[in-house]
């Protein structure tokens, strides 16, 4: 079934009617995706050493807390601003005799596989290194 699914997204793309433009925005997010990443990776790295060298008589793991709820605020508003859903895909699919469970599954893992969900570890994974 994820087959059909994936064989359908690909050809809504490649036969939409402004492939080229789609194409060059498409080139262009992977761009903006990859300087995400770089900058994501470099304040994962660059957090914990900065801060203890910033408040040296504060613990590193202390002030990341304390700034927690204001991490979550921006990345709540980042991704409802930035991220797309795929609602609208939905409609083209109701007509076609699939089960309609597998057709909300499908959106919904298309969903939890969005660049804004991956974006966070790469921070989070290099702060927690750091605090081993």
């Amino acid at each position: 079934m994820v087959k059909q699914f994936l064989s359908l997204e690909w050809k809504s793309f490649l036969r939409s009617a402004s492939f080229g433009k789609s194409l060059g925005i498409k080139i262009f997010m992977v761009f903006i995706a990859l300087y995400f990443i770089a900058i994501f990776l470099g304040m994962g790295l660059l957090l914990y050493p900065g801060l203890k060298e910033a408040f040296p008589d504060k613990d590193p793991l202390l002030i990341v807390n304390s700034l927690l709820f204001y991490w979550f605020l921006a990345d709540l508003i980042f991704r409802f601003f930035f991220q797309k859903l795929p609602v609208m895909s939905v409609k083209p699919l109701l007509q076609l005799p699939i089960k309609r469970r597998h057709i909300v599954n499908f959106v919904l893992g298309k969903s939890a596989l969005s660049f804004f969900n991956f974006l966070p570890l790469f921070a989070i994974r290099f702060v927690c290194f750091f605090l081993k």
